[in-house]
């Protein structure tokens, strides 16, 4: 019989779980599925991110309920650089959303599929955190393009469909 170490956690995040399983400001419905009712225990708080999204489902709410306490009680989560378009595919107009871990200098500029400069989209500061930058479709003909954002720390190009 092999026995799983025990995990366990700093004071600060047992003393979240407890906060979060005794909430009464989360209807049920959003614990569901979100905590076993045996105590986990983890070593590090990112450890408690990672369980909560590894493959369970939660509610919206109940992640942000989550990231509330974490920063309530001074326990840092890391932002990771990610980027996403939407609408896509898009017809006059798509939103560029990106989430950035801190403030950059870039450059957001449309290309053809022949690797053509279309437009610039976007030139300057951006700052931490989650960035919306509207992206103007009209006058472009139907077809694919390329939307990217250059700046010394990140690089990312998306495809973008026209109709």
């Amino acid at each position: 019989i092999v026995e799983t170490p025990k995990r366990v956690a700093p004071r600060e995040v047992q003393e979240v779980l407890v906060d979060i399983q005794s909430s009464p400001e989360l209807p049920e419905e959003h614990l569901k599925g979100a905590m076993r009712y045996d105590p986990i225990e983890f070593e590090e708080p990112e450890d408690m991110k990672i369980m909560m999204l590894g493959g369970m489902g939660f509610s919206p709410s109940f992640m942000e309920h989550i990231e509330e306490e974490m920063t309530q009680n001074n326990l840092e989560t890391e932002v990771e650089f990610s980027s996403k378009l939407f609408p896509n595919p898009a017809k006059n107009k798509t939103q560029l959303e990106v989430n950035l871990p801190k403030d950059i200098d870039a450059q957001v500029k449309l290309f053809n599929l022949a690797g053509e400069f279309v437009r610039e989209i976007h030139s300057g500061i951006l700052t931490q955190g989650i960035q919306k930058i509207d992206v103007n479709l009209s006058g472009l003909t139907e077809g694919i393009y390329l939307v990217t954002l250059q700046s010394t720390d990140y690089s990312t190009s998306l495809k973008l469909r026209k109709y």
